[in-house]
């Protein structure tokens, strides 16, 4: 009994902080992916930027729906925010003239960190009264 007790939680510890981290990981890929993109067809550095966080938090959404959930940047707003800082740190460091690899490697590891820092710790941002 306490061998499948101890299999169990193991289970769903891991399987918890597994999809954490993957979500975090795609989080800030598809942010810093589609920012360059939109920065490669011409798009200016806001709305690119604005592109990539919109993007990366796009598939979150649909997945939660999908899984019958209420979408997590509905209600964990950090989670637009890392998204919004990797992209930002990419546009801003390719304008500072930092190569486009270690642009992108440094943005989605900012991003991550934001994430899985705002989960680990709790943060959130301030809401509008009544809210």
């Amino acid at each position: 009994m306490a061998s499948l007790v101890l299999a169990a939680a193991t289970g769903v510890a891991g399987g918890i902080i597994r999809d954490l981290l993957l979500d975090a990981v795609g989080l800030g890929v598809f942010a810093i992916a589609r920012c360059n993109k939109a920065l490669d067809h011409g798009l200016d550095a806001p709305g690119a930027v604005l592109l990539g966080m919109m993007t990366a938090i796009g598939g979150g959404v649909l997945r939660d729906i999908m899984a019958a959930e209420v979408p997590r940047v509905l209600k964990e707003e950090v989670y637009a925010l890392a998204a919004l800082a990797g992209a930002s740190a990419y546009a801003i460091a390719l304008r500072s003239g930092t190569p486009e690899n270690v642009a992108a490697t440094g943005a989605v590891i900012l991003a991550i960190a934001i994430r899985l820092a705002s989960v680990r710790f709790g943060w959130t941002l301030p809401r509008a009264r009544g809210s």
